[in-house]
């Protein structure tokens, strides 16, 4: 999930990893069993330009995500799936297979078909695996949503996919969402739950809400499931070779610079052969069931832990540890304690507070930690130094990706110990994938030589979902997409990131497009202009700074207003942090707004 976008995970590691004695690892011997193991080998340019294309003999899958989870539920039916410590709950590969075809086939039975848009929208938990994969086996595709959306964001998705069914929770935190909900759709309140008719979502049919309460309009969770017949169910079986692996199955929003959220189409084909490839490259380490209790911080709509989480676990047949329903050091730092899980993933930002936690505690509870992913935002070296002096056991990795390529991209090989690679590179590029860095008029650079990285291969998305100009924009005719990030690229296929071309704020693994922001402030009927920008944070790695210019230089307006102003009209991380009140913006000669001069004098500031 780094992910300088939408990201994945740059992953490095310090000191070599004791091998299990006698035997690989399960993702090694798997690879060992299906095909050969000689390792991916990059092919570069004869003219020494910057191209890759990391070859490898082992081939891609042709897996659906159905088809991955019935494998490994025959696999290791008995071994526990997925383990939430708050819900106290725990499932059996073999007992989500049955649950998930169930609600598959409740959702077949509430008049969905194969390619219907079924939206996921709450904090992570055990349903949400299951909405996840129940879906996929039902051949419906999923929207994956924030669970801070508010109702204009909510709406806009919505429409935006055409969803035909909305699975969420009742409550979370300030959240209401069946409330929120009929803010978008007021219809559902009078609606007979499963054929909801609504003037602002035409293509809206079902609510089904997680929760033991009746609701006006909705169905439960619990009858969604039941609704699945046997005969149902066994239609949703006979028909997984139906579901082709190049569908799409997932859809997950991605900001970008000029305001609304575009929908990224990811296919079967790209998701699991992106686990598949992930877990290959990782190294376990081998316990005594001789698979990985992996924990993820990261919600789950985000694609790192959509893929790189819940996917690979499946795919692995790893349990899939659930700490809490959202980020918390002092809960988290329970769970983990409590559950002794070997590997843990997340945010910079979410270690920087777990390092804290872990101080109060004496620095013990974490001795099962094997390996730490850190993704979803930049990860300074003092904080990955830090980590590895309070966990020297735990392996560190670092990599790179982005939702529109499924995610990952780049990551650090297991085998990898030289201190260059860990520190300054986000890893090597993975297998079946091509890489190129270029100019700004798309001429292909020189190695070592920095430009815009363009990737190519299985993991690249379908496109946007109903937006044409904004897919031609990512992808080229020859299939090369563009990142929008600056590369350095290297011969034997490791990269390095050293800077951002697109205008994205990326905090604490949120990417924050600045213009929806700056709309949401333009509201305000005191405010004649606005900008928003983003600056260094220790903590978040950035933070939202807005500047504003008044209509009447005469009123006043506190950054504490203003945050009550935009309660309720953008998601609570996108609320600035710093408020400038200005009479006027540096701009160029065309009008356009610097926002770097905000930036540099912002610092500046901040220096004194």
């Amino acid at each position: 999930m780094l992910c300088r976008r939408e990201c994945l995970a740059r992953w490095p590691r310090w000191g070599r990893w004791p091998r299990p004695a006698g035997r690989l690892g399960h993702h090694a011997v798997r690879a060992a069993s299906t095909a050969s193991t000689a390792p991916a080998t990059p092919a570069g340019s004869e003219r020494g330009e910057a191209y890759v294309h990391m070859k490898s003999t082992i081939p891609l899958l042709t897996e659906t995500i159905g088809q991955v989870l019935q494998r490994t539920a025959a696999k290791y039916p008995e071994r526990v799936a997925v383990a939430s410590h708050y819900q106290n709950q725990k499932i059996t590969f073999n007992d989500l297979l049955k649950k998930a075809d169930r609600l598959a086939a409740g959702l077949l039975a509430l008049g969905l078909s194969k390619g219907d848009r079924v939206a996921m929208w709450g904090p992570n938990s055990l349903e949400w695996v299951l909405v996840k994969l129940a879906v996929a086996r039902a051949g419906l595709v999923l929207v994956t949503l924030n669970p801070a959306y508010q109702a204009s964001e909510l709406g806009h998705c919505l429409r935006k996919v055409r969803a035909k069914g909305l699975i969420c929770n009742h409550t979370f935190k300030t959240q209401n969402y069946h409330k929120l909900m009929l803010e978008v759709a007021p219809e559902i309140a009078t609606s007979t739950p499963g054929n909801i008719r609504s003037d602002s979502l035409p293509d809206f049919k079902a609510l089904v809400t997680i929760t033991n309460e009746l609701l006006p309009g909705s169905l439960r969770l619990s009858e969604a499931i039941a609704a699945g017949t046997d005969k149902g169910v066994r239609e949703v079986r006979e028909r997984q070779g139906d579901v082709d692996p190049f569908d799409i199955v997932e859809i997950q929003f991605t900001s970008g610079t000029t305001g609304s959220p575009k929908a990224a189409m990811l296919t079967h084909h790209n998701v699991v052969n992106n686990a598949h490839f992930h877990n290959l490259r990782r190294y376990t380490t081998g316990s005594p069931k001789n698979h990985d209790l992996v924990c993820s911080l990261v919600p789950f709509f985000h694609v790192f832990a959509s893929v790189i989480g819940i996917l690979a676990c499946v795919e692995a047949g790893d349990t899939l540890v659930i700490a809490a329903p959202h980020y918390e050091p002092g809960p988290v730092y329970e769970a983990i304690k409590a559950q002794k899980p070997t590997v843990m993933f997340g945010a910079p930002t979410m270690f920087v507070d777990l390092l804290q936690e872990l101080e109060r505690h004496g620095n013990q509870g974490f001795e099962s930690i094997d390996m730490l992913f850190s993704g979803a935002a930049i990860a300074t070296v003092d904080l990955l130094n830090k980590i590895k002096k309070v966990l020297p056991q735990a392996a560190l990795r670092q990599g790179y990706g982005m939702t529109e390529t499924s995610p990952a991209t780049f990551t650090i090989p297991y085998e990898v110990d030289d201190p260059n690679r860990v520190l300054s590179y986000v890893g090597q590029l993975l297998p079946h994938l091509e890489a190129k860095v270029i100019d700004p008029n798309g001429k292909t650079v020189p190695f070592g030589e920095r430009g815009e990285l363009c990737i190519r291969g299985y993991a690249t998305c379908k496109g946007y979902w109903d937006d044409l100009e904004k897919t031609r924009e990512l992808i080229d005719e020859q299939g090369w997409l563009r990142t929008g990030d600056q590369f350095v690229l290297e011969e034997d296929g490791y990269a390095r990131i050293v800077g951002r071309i697109k205008e994205l704020i990326i905090r604490g693994g949120e990417n924050i497009a600045p213009k929806e922001v700056e709309s949401a402030l333009s509201m305000h009927p005191a405010v004649l202009e606005a900008t928003v920008y983003g600056v260094p944070d220790e903590r978040m790695g950035e933070e939202i700074a807005a500047a504003i210019r008044l209509k009447d230089p005469a009123v006043t307006i506190t950054l504490q207003e203003m945050k009550a102003f935009l309660k309720g009209k953008v998601a609570h991380y996108k609320v600035p942090k710093y408020l400038d009140v200005m009479p006027d913006f540096p701009k160029n000669p065309s009008g356009k707004i610097q926002k770097f001069k905000l930036q540099n004098a912002f610092i500046e500031r901040m220096k004194k």
